[in-house]
Protein backbone atom coordinates (compact mmCIF):
# COMPACT_ATOMS: atom_id res chain seq x y z
CA UNK A 1 0.00 0.00 0.00
CA UNK A 2 1.44 3.48 -1.23
CA UNK A 3 1.20 5.78 2.16
CA UNK A 4 2.41 8.77 0.80
CA UNK A 5 0.27 11.52 0.31
CA UNK A 6 -0.41 13.38 -2.98
CA UNK A 7 -1.58 17.11 -3.93
CA UNK A 8 -3.62 18.25 -0.69
CA UNK A 9 -3.11 14.79 1.17
CA UNK A 10 1.00 15.31 2.13
CA UNK A 11 1.12 12.05 4.71
CA UNK A 12 4.54 12.99 5.91
CA UNK A 13 3.99 16.50 6.43
CA UNK A 14 4.28 18.34 9.56
CA UNK A 15 0.03 18.14 9.66
CA UNK A 16 -0.39 14.62 8.83
CA UNK A 17 2.10 13.45 11.85
CA UNK A 18 0.68 15.80 14.07
CA UNK A 19 -3.11 14.87 13.44
CA UNK A 20 -2.06 11.71 13.69
CA UNK A 21 0.06 12.09 17.11
CA UNK A 22 -2.79 14.03 18.89
CA UNK A 23 -5.51 11.82 17.42
CA UNK A 24 -3.79 8.58 19.40
CA UNK A 25 -2.98 10.44 22.34
CA UNK A 26 -6.65 11.67 22.63
CA UNK A 27 -7.88 8.43 22.21
CA UNK A 28 -5.39 7.01 25.02
CA UNK A 29 -6.32 9.85 26.92
CA UNK A 30 -10.19 8.84 26.64
CA UNK A 31 -9.44 5.13 27.66
CA UNK A 32 -7.74 6.19 30.57
CA UNK A 33 -10.77 8.61 31.51
CA UNK A 34 -12.76 5.62 31.50
CA UNK A 35 -11.07 3.62 33.21
CA UNK A 36 -10.70 5.80 35.96
CA UNK A 37 -14.56 6.78 35.89
CA UNK A 38 -15.33 2.71 36.11
CA UNK A 39 -13.10 2.36 38.89
CA UNK A 40 -14.00 5.83 41.12
CA UNK A 41 -17.79 5.35 39.98
CA UNK A 42 -18.00 0.73 40.34
CA UNK A 43 -19.19 0.53 37.26
CA UNK A 44 -21.52 2.30 35.22
CA UNK A 45 -24.01 5.21 36.72
CA UNK A 46 -27.38 4.58 38.07
CA UNK A 47 -30.16 4.47 35.24
CA UNK A 48 -32.31 6.51 38.05
CA UNK A 49 -30.11 9.35 37.70
CA UNK A 50 -31.00 10.62 33.95
CA UNK A 51 -28.69 13.25 33.31
CA UNK A 52 -26.10 11.46 34.80
CA UNK A 53 -26.77 8.63 32.62
CA UNK A 54 -27.34 11.02 29.63
CA UNK A 55 -23.80 12.00 30.23
CA UNK A 56 -22.08 8.13 30.26
CA UNK A 57 -24.29 7.14 27.57
CA UNK A 58 -23.26 10.38 25.36
CA UNK A 59 -19.74 9.52 26.66
CA UNK A 60 -19.36 6.10 25.14
CA UNK A 61 -21.06 6.96 21.84
CA UNK A 62 -17.50 9.72 21.75
CA UNK A 63 -15.27 6.91 23.07
CA UNK A 64 -17.05 4.34 20.34
CA UNK A 65 -16.92 7.55 17.25
CA UNK A 66 -13.30 7.96 18.25
CA UNK A 67 -12.23 4.61 18.43
CA UNK A 68 -13.43 4.03 14.93
CA UNK A 69 -11.91 6.69 13.52
CA UNK A 70 -8.53 6.05 14.80
CA UNK A 71 -8.81 2.27 13.63
CA UNK A 72 -10.47 3.37 10.04
CA UNK A 73 -7.21 5.75 9.87
CA UNK A 74 -5.14 3.03 10.14
CA UNK A 75 -6.83 0.90 7.63
CA UNK A 76 -7.66 3.86 5.40
CA UNK A 77 -7.44 3.16 1.52
CA UNK A 78 -4.74 4.18 -0.82
CA UNK A 79 -5.04 7.36 -2.70
CA UNK A 80 -6.09 5.96 -5.93
CA UNK A 81 -8.44 3.08 -4.50
CA UNK A 82 -12.49 3.97 -5.01
CA UNK A 83 -13.18 3.81 -1.69
CA UNK A 84 -10.79 6.56 -0.85
CA UNK A 85 -13.99 9.26 -0.94
CA UNK A 86 -16.07 7.16 0.79
CA UNK A 87 -13.42 6.92 3.54
CA UNK A 88 -12.78 10.66 3.80
CA UNK A 89 -16.78 11.57 3.87
CA UNK A 90 -16.94 8.73 6.82
CA UNK A 91 -13.91 9.99 8.63
CA UNK A 92 -15.02 13.72 8.56
CA UNK A 93 -18.37 12.47 9.87
CA UNK A 94 -16.92 10.59 12.74
CA UNK A 95 -15.16 13.27 13.73
CA UNK A 96 -17.72 15.63 13.54
CA UNK A 97 -20.10 13.20 15.51
CA UNK A 98 -17.68 12.89 18.65
CA UNK A 99 -16.11 16.69 18.71
CA UNK A 100 -20.30 17.76 18.83
CA UNK A 101 -21.53 15.06 21.18
CA UNK A 102 -18.11 16.04 23.12
CA UNK A 103 -18.98 19.55 23.40
CA UNK A 104 -22.75 18.32 24.49
CA UNK A 105 -21.76 16.15 27.17
CA UNK A 106 -19.26 18.48 28.58
CA UNK A 107 -22.57 21.37 28.45
CA UNK A 108 -25.02 18.56 30.10
CA UNK A 109 -22.32 17.67 33.16
CA UNK A 110 -21.57 21.42 33.67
Amino acid sequence: MDRRGGPGENTSGLWFNLHRAFMIMGVLLNIAGFAVIFVEKGGFVDPGYTLGYAHAVIGCMVMGYSLMNVIRGFLRPDLESPRRRRFKVTHFIFAGFAIVLSNVNFIIKL
